[in-house]
């Protein structure tokens, strides 16, 4: 028999809500993941392809097509798998192996039979139903799994299994029905190195090819052979075999394969969140088009989807015609804004100048919006009952105009800048009735740059726009940025906590904390790349990650150069302390050039010589500043933590 060894009483593996959930092998990969918003980026960029396999009378996102090499190539995972031969030969009980691989922090995925389970009460003892399933938890005292799947036709989600069910569901598979090989083994991988890349011109290419139908998609070496002698058809040509495909259903009495339509929608959703994030990385133009465009293909992929579901409920001829419709309308609508996206994407970072900014929208990066905001009726705001709730920006000058809407508005409001409150006395309330607008005004600030923040106390509030109101002979200004280098530290190592970022930190790669007096939009990089070589380091050098408690060897990096933007608001001179460390030892000189970004004024500059072992260099600046890293030899010019302190 298989003896658990060391398997506590219980034991529950973290699992986060997948992006994408249209099939078990992509939820089961993005559970594992997490919210790690660079893993998630990382993976939506490989998932802009999408294929249908005429065969098999499938969609699926391109990278996914083929399921079992999808399973055994996955980024960020390292997994193994035992075959359901060496099972029965060694007389191991299905359970029993689930549990001891739980037990050493393995996620494990095989397939069912639901005749056995009895959560699923369309299967339960009256019909077999061979499912993968995802197993991320036991309990000993209940003799129950966790697990993930689809039930009842409903969402992807958690539901309890118990010990004599699974090992039932699993056992009475025969060998030869199980299409993944055996019960398979996954946990994130702890070095990644170049696993980790987010790459415009290649993700240009892949948008172009889309528009195009050509065959495109980040895929295994096996699944290109087989696609060779199958029949596949790629980006917008999918369509047109789609409408194929539901038509040779209709004429043939057989239900449509909902799953279609389900792919439809994520790859809409996938693509308005990666526009999002190019649109905070300065990487996008006519967000506010594009936006538009993708939001409402979206809507119509989830009416769509619910005419797929209602035509298999009566199979009637209008739900049939609807479904081709709306095909039709998809195909036009996708082609249009993806034309647009491959037009104004950038391939290059421009940092935004705020100094010149004369007003900022909903959909414009430099509004981060925290908690929940919904568009207005008339899509021209925001708006949050969800209360403390906050918009925050940064802006540079002296007045500032804060635009709501007058239908979505309750004033119970906090209006800080710089963390200092505004009681509603010392602003000016402007109301237009014709535009549905109440304006607030705030006039005499100092000059320089400002964290402006609104939160809803309770009721409602709106967030229409933000007018800056600048004068030409404080643009010409020297806005008032500063940035001196203060000292340079060789002993810490990667032993950060408790001598630096005592206001906020960003690790490049791992968890990052804004300090009051900047936003999100106060760290940029231009001409960066991720790379992760270790997420569980020995290496003193490395720095410790406070949301693991490892220490994670990564670096931003570029082969010759690259920049990072940093806005310090306020009137109070900050320390803004950077860490490098060559942990290739390459011996790698970095010549560091400090500029006032606005008019390219050098402040200072730093060369640092052999950074193999580790060092901080720390500045004392406010402002708006752009540091230059430039490589003077060695491999790549990198940095690994930015951090901030009073």
């Amino acid at each position: 028999m298989f003896a658990v060894e060391d398997a506590k009483q219980s034991k529950i593996l973290p699992c986060a809500d997948p992006f994408v959930t249209s099939y078990p092998h992509h939820a089961c990969f993005m559970s594992i993941i997490g919210d790690d918003v660079h893993y998630r980026d990382a993976i939506l960029s490989a998932y802009i392809p999408l294929a249908f396999n005429a065969s098999y009378r499938r969609l699926d996102f391109s990278v996914g097509v083929d399921i079992v090499e999808f399973m055994e190539h996955l980024p960020f995972l390292e997994g193994k798998y035992i075959d359901r031969k060496t099972i029965k030969k060694r007389n191991i009980r299905y359970a029993d192996y689930i549990k001891n691989e739980i037990a050493i922090d393995d996620y494990v995925y095989l397939l069912v039979d639901y005749y056995y389970i009895s959560a699923d009460r369309a299967c339960f003892h009256k019909k077999h139903r061979k499912h993968d399933i995802f197993v991320y938890g036991y309990d000993d005292l209940y003799k129950k799994f966790w697990v993930k799947d689809f039930l009842d036709g409903s969402k992807y989600r958690s539901f309890d299994v118990s010990y004599e069910e699974m090992e039932q569901a699993a056992s009475q598979l025969e060998m030869e029905q199980d299409w993944l090989r055996g019960i398979k083994s996954y946990r994130k991988k702890s070095v990644i190195h170049e696993e980790i890349y987010f790459h415009m011109p290649v993700i240009l290419e892949e948008i172009e090819k889309y528009i195009c139908g050509k065959k495109s998609g980040y895929v295994s070496f096996n699944d290109i052979r087989k696609r060779q002698d199958c029949d596949y058809y790629y980006g917008s040509h999918i369509y047109e075999q789609l409408i194929k495909e539901c038509t040779f259903r209709y004429e043939h009495d057989e239900l449509m394969d909902t799953r279609c339509f389900h792919i439809l929608f994520e790859h809409k959703k996938c693509l308005l969140y990666l526009c999002e994030k190019w649109n905070r990385d300065y990487m996008l133009d006519n967000a506010d088009e594009l936006f538009a465009l993708l939001q409402n293909i979206l809507n119509l992929c989830y009416i769509l989807r619910n005419f797929s579901l209602a035509y298999n409920l009566n199979k009637k001829e209008k739900c049939y015609k609807n479904i081709i419709h709306y095909l039709k309308k998809i195909h036009d609508e996708e082609l249009h804004a993806m034309m647009l996206l491959s037009k104004n994407i950038k391939l290059t970072t421009q940092f935004p100048n705020y100094v010149t900014k004369e007003e900022a929208n909903i959909n414009d990066s430099t509004l981060e919006f925290v908690s929940e905001w919904r568009l207005t009726a008339n899509k021209d705001a925001l708006f949050t009952e969800t209360e403390n709730a906050y918009m925050q920006t940064l802006f540079c000058g002296t007045d500032v105009e804060i635009v709501m809407d007058s239908s979505y508005y309750d004033e119970y409001l906090d209006i800080k800048i710089d963390e200092k409150s505004l009681t509603m006395q010392n602003l000016s309330k402007f109301i237009h009735p014709d535009k549905h607008e109440i304006i607030y005004k705030i006039n005499g600030w100092e000059k320089g740059f400002h964290t402006l923040k609104v939160f809803n106390e309770k009721g409602v509030c709106s967030i229409k726009k933000i007018i800056y109101n600048h004068t030409d002979e404080f643009c010409n200004a020297d806005s008032n940025t500063c940035c001196k280098l203060d000292r340079i530290d060789y002993t810490t190592k990667g032993n950060w906590t408790g001598v630096y970022g005592s206001d906020g930190y960003y690790l490049i790669g791992g968890k990052y904390v804004i300090p009051s007096y900047m936003t999100e939009q106060s760290v940029k990089f231009c001409n960066a790349y991720l790379l992760v070589w270790d997420s569980d380091s020995w290496d003193e050098r490395a720095l410790v990650n406070p949301a693991t408690g490892k220490r994670i060897m990564v670096y931003q990096e570029s082969e010759d150069e690259f920049c990072v933007n940093v806005i310090i608001a306020g009137q109070i001179s900050r320390e803004i302390t950077l860490y490098f460390a060559d942990f290739e030892r390459f011996h790698t000189d970095l010549r560091i050039e400090v500029f006032n970004k606005l008019h390219h004024k050098l402040l200072d500059t730093v060369k640092l010589n052999r950074v193999d072992d580790g060092l901080y260099l720390t500045f004392k600046a406010r402002g708006d500043i752009l540091f230059k890293i430039f490589k003077e030899s060695g491999r790549l010019a990198f940095i690994s933590g930015i951090f901030f302190q009073s």
